[in-house]
């Protein structure tokens, strides 16, 4: 590492703070020395990207020239950042001469808006400091939708996730009356990989997968096992042997598991979560990477809906779910180090009743809790261990809200949305102010299947499904770009065809504001005709 290179913590960047003052006679730092003579004092000559820069490439090198050699034991992240809605980014700075250069730990995020801020406490060689602070705002461009291509197979799309450079997308066959499930597998360098059959059997009943950023897929399954019994299977892709294993039960053959849901709460750790249907519960199962699954736990018992999860890749995660009366909403927290805290009272519904919760988690371990009662939606934060008091977020009046579902960036703001009277809605979180007022994003009237995602800057793409024409047999696919700071782009049309029908789109963020969708298409809108899958990408 050259001399003068640190790394850059998450502190705030000291701008508007006073810098160092010039040097006296016993050298530099003296505190009494002679006023800032600023023929002396060193300048900024230039920065890239310049102030005021618009539709700057992520990948550009950050750089502050200044007017004579810079003392590199002055430069840190405290006198040079490089702010994103007042965070400092991570990344390394080094010095060489009179040129600073930053470098991010991660590619710039599309859209986003950035602060590139230099203190007078960077100082000459002489101790002299920088004559005035400088900052220096500019705009990352935006990325745009690819055309959608067509997946080979004739299986419908399911359920998509992306870890960092990888990704995977299940397919399954239609049902009859369960289905088969294949695995398409994607990284950077080599794209799609052919769909591996993982369960060939028609007995997959609902699914679920998800892959870290080494490239590891965990797809667990929901099998009918014959007669009245069913059970938890999973099957796992490790990265760096480049095989599956064989796919096994992770539940016991009497638990009835419904619509499993999983997440990696931590580099190669996994974490499921059921709802048991026979004797009603929460159960639970981690896998350990080389050490596999540890076998199934009771969160709670009693549970009435489908349980919730989110991670933060921390090792921390939480569940939520309602009773099985429907009157109240309850939640366990989950720690890789002690496993799950005792099921806790979060919410009660009067007179009746609470949709299932659905769930986002940052990653410092902060969450939201979104559901919809009495046709308003409402919200809950938990921080610091703690369940905030429920907030409505919706208007009070209009047709009743229904749907409700939240994402959260890297930053801890967040989006909510659900539908009301076929269009769409969203309110925005921060820690800092709150929700936001709502705000209606899909207007048509005829919208459904709403799905949404946030990026680490804040930034959402939404897709939905539309009918094409009253009584046509089509549906269309479209997206909204939101944009930290600008809002609302405007809907836009994704795929369209007169004789087929887009259904059950997915999607899932990449690094930097980048996103992958997927979704499966019929003719006519018969699930039995021209069944297929596409995918399209939003990139720079």
């Amino acid at each position: 590492m050259p001399r003068g290179a640190w790394l850059v913590a998450a502190l705030a960047c000291a701008c508007g703070g006073g810098g160092a003052s010039p040097p006296g006679p016993g050298g530099a730092g003296g505190g009494d020395g002679p006023p800032i003579d600023e023929g002396q004092a060193p300048s900024v000559s230039g920065t890239n990207p310049e102030d005021g820069a618009l539709a700057v490439d992520p990948a550009t090198e950050i750089e502050v020239l200044f007017s004579e050699p810079i003392d590199p034991f002055s430069v840190d992240a405290s006198s040079v950042a490089l702010e994103l809605e007042g965070e400092t980014v991570a990344g390394t700075l080094s010095v060489e001469g009179a040129r600073v250069r930053f470098a991010p730990e991660r590619e710039l995020c599309l859209a986003a808006r950035y602060t590139l801020c230099v203190t007078t406490a960077v100082l000459d060689l002489e101790g002299w400091p920088l004559e005035r602070e400088v900052r220096a705002g500019f705009s990352v461009k935006d990325g745009a939708w690819s055309d959608p291509a067509p997946v080979p197979w004739e299986f419908a799309m399911g359920a998509v996730a992306i870890g960092g450079e990888h990704g995977a997308a299940l397919r399954s066959s239609p049902p009859a009356p369960f289905s088969r499930l294949a695995v398409h597998r994607f990284d950077a360098a080599s794209g799609w990989a052919p769909p591996e059959l993982r369960f060939a059997d028609d007995s997959v009943v609902h699914s679920d997968v998800a892959v870290d950023a080494s490239g590891d897929v965990v797809v667990v399954a929901s099998r009918w096992m014959g007669g009245s019994a069913y059970a938890l299977w999973a099957t796992t892709w490790d990265a760096d042997s480049r095989t599956w294993d064989a796919p096994q039960s992770i539940s016991d053959l009497d638990s009835a598991p419904s619509r499993p849901r999983v997440v990696f709460v931590a580099p190669r750790t996994a974490l499921v979560v059921w709802r048991r249907t026979a004797g009603p519960g929460v159960l639970a199962n981690t896998f350990g990477g080389a050490g596999g699954w540890l076998g199934p736990t009771l969160v709670a018992a009693g549970a009435g809906t489908l349980a919730e999860l989110a991670g933060d890749g921390a090792g921390h995660a939480l569940a939520a779910w309602t009773s099985a009366d429907g009157e109240e909403l309850w939640a366990s927290s989950f720690d890789v180090a002690t496993g799950w805290s005792p099921a806790e009272w979060i919410h009660t519904s009067l007179p009746c009743c609470a949709s299932a919760p659905r769930l986002a988690m940052d990653p410092f371990g902060a969450a939201l809790a979104v559901w919809v009662e009495g046709g308003a939606v409402l919200a809950k934060r938990f921080a610091g261990g703690e369940w905030s008091a429920p907030e409505p977020i919706s208007a009070a009046d209009g047709a009743p809200a229904e749907s409700a579902q939240v994402g959260v960036s890297s930053s801890g703001g967040a989006i909510a949305w659900w539908g009301r009277g076929g269009a769409l809605w969203a309110s925005r979180f921060r820690p800092e102010e709150g929700w936001s007022a709502e705000q209606r994003f899909a207007a048509d009237g005829a919208a459904e299947s709403a799905r949404l995602v946030l990026d680490a800057c804040g930034n959402a793409l939404a897709l939905w499904v539309r009918e094409a024409s009253a009584g046509a047999p089509a549906k269309s696919l479209w997206s909204n770009r939101y944009a930290a700071g600008a809002g609302w782009a405007g809907a836009e049309s994704l795929h369209a065809a007169p004789d087929l029908c887009a259904v059950a789109p997915r999607i899932a963020a990449g690094h930097g504001g980048r996103a992958l969708a997927a979704w499966t298409t019929t003719v006519d809108c018969d699930l039995a005709r021209g069944l297929g899958g596409f995918t399209a990408w939003f990139q720079e």
